[in-house]
């Protein structure tokens, strides 16, 4: 539960980026078609919903974030006072063979944190903090998707007395505005006594939605809120996507119309209005999303012209381009260049250490595997063939308990292997830059 709130924690973060940058360009393309607005929410979409990312040189998505490595840097916290020893102090052994993990301080040599009992694992915001808030955000999930089901099925049950009128359009007394319910079989409800002259730009607006498919974009945007709930710009985000689908909807059916048919058309928008609910999943509902924008937005519509369109579709490919990629080396995965020895030199040099999963053996044998992380020599073996070494047995010999060996490859470079645990065959290297 805990890494896949932290995986949602990423992705929104991430998301947020893009949030604000469609929120911006929204302003900057006021004249632009209003279907623009909803293809830049599409791209919002895509990346909450994708766990991956292409890497590009123009992605704009800061490399900490893009990496995780905000939000790892802030679970790796302690909470606690703890206890730090290096080699050189008697607890050193114990906490080691106790499972506390060396850790370098970057200058050639390592320690161990513990608690205040020398032997136990300190807290941390990941093993502590965590997991409550894994269980507040699956109940916020569970409480919003709950909310969504009961307004659907409260609504369903008004309209289930209802007559057809023709097609998938039926009547009823107990509905006080138009609106669309379904998603697999929708259905266009109007109330009874409706002008017959607003009726005819009711449906089509309502028609307008079908074609579009706003019954399925609309509970798509409201379940990826529920899951992203914690975040504040979805919920920004979600409001703006259904103003911004009506005026999309609004705009499909006054293209072609003139200045009295537009006026009729406000006339319905206004008649038709009703008070704002909660935000909702659903209806798609003919009155409810920011008539007062709507009727001036219908009122002053003028067809954009060929340039406004170009500059539209170029800053939608800009967005997708620099928002749903990843800065290059991002992507969380090792970078093994190194095994390739001739190339390591140049790579610690500027990072000063770097985990590697090769090291030789005493007697020049092809080497061990060394456990990165949580994953073995087995499961990086597919980037070992890149530079053409290959998956390596358990070293012969076992390590010295607590263990090094340092293994000189050229001047002023070295691969140093320290065990984890006394007899564990598991292992770590590091790769120094003396």
């Amino acid at each position: 539960m805990s890494a896949v709130f932290l995986k949602l924690l990423n992705m929104s973060i991430a998301a947020g980026w893009l949030v604000v940058a469609v929120i911006v360009l929204r302003l900057c393309l006021r004249k632009a078609p209003k279907a623009i607005h909803c293809a830049l929410w599409a791209l919002v979409a895509i990346r909450l919903l994708c766990p991956f990312s292409l890497e590009s040189n123009f992605s704009l998505i800061p490399e900490e974030i893009a990496n995780g490595s905000v939000v790892s840097e802030w679970t790796d916290d302690y909470i606690d006072d703890i206890d730090i020893h290096h080699p050189s102090s008697v607890y050193y052994d114990a906490a080691i063979g106790a499972g506390r993990e060396p850790i370098s301080d970057g200058e050639g040599g390592y320690y161990v944190v513990t608690k205040h009992d020398q032997l136990g694992e300190p807290a941390t915001i990941e093993n502590t903090v965590v997991p409550v808030l894994s269980w507040i955000w699956l109940a916020g999930v569970a409480a919003l998707l709950l909310y969504a089901a009961i307004s659907y099925l409260r609504i369903r049950a008004r309209v289930k007395v209802s007559l057809n009128w023709k097609d998938n359009i039926w009547r009823s007394e107990q509905v006080d505005s138009p609106f669309i319910l379904g998603v697999i079989r929708p259905k266009i409800y109007l109330p009874f006594g409706m002008d017959e002259a607003q009726m005819n730009h009711v449906v089509a607006h309502e028609q307008a939605h079908l074609s579009r498919r706003d019954h399925w974009w609309k509970p798509l945007g409201f379940i990826l809120l529920a899951v992203y709930w914690f975040n504040p710009l979805m919920w920004v985000a979600y409001i703006l996507l259904c103003r911004d689908i009506e005026l999309a909807c609004d705009e499909k059916v006054i293209r072609d119309m003139g200045a009295q048919d537009k006026k009729a058309y406000s006339e319905a928008l206004l008649a038709c209005s009703v008070p704002r609910r909660m935000i909702a999943a659903c209806p798609l509902a003919f009155g409810e999303v920011g008539v007062k924008k709507r009727i001036a937005s219908v009122l002053h519509y003028k067809k954009p012209t060929f340039w406004i369109l170009l500059v539209a579709l170029i800053a939608l490919i800009a967005v997708a381009v620099c928002f749903l990629t990843n800065p290059k080396g991002s992507s969380g995965e090792p970078d093994l260049s190194f095994l390739n020895y001739e190339n390591a030199i140049s790579i610690v040099a500027d990072v000063d250490e770097v985990m590697a999963i090769y090291c030789p053996t005493s007697d020049g044998g092809s080497g061990s595997s060394i456990q990165i992380g949580a994953a073995t020599g087995s499961d990086l073996a597919k980037y070992l063939d890149r530079w053409n070494w290959k998956e390596c047995n358990a070293p012969r010999q076992p390590l010295p308990s607590p263990g090094s060996v340092e293994f000189i490859i050229e001047d002023d470079y070295r691969i140093t292997v320290h065990q984890r645990k006394p007899s564990a065959l598991n292992q770590y290297a590091v790769v120094e830059y003396q």
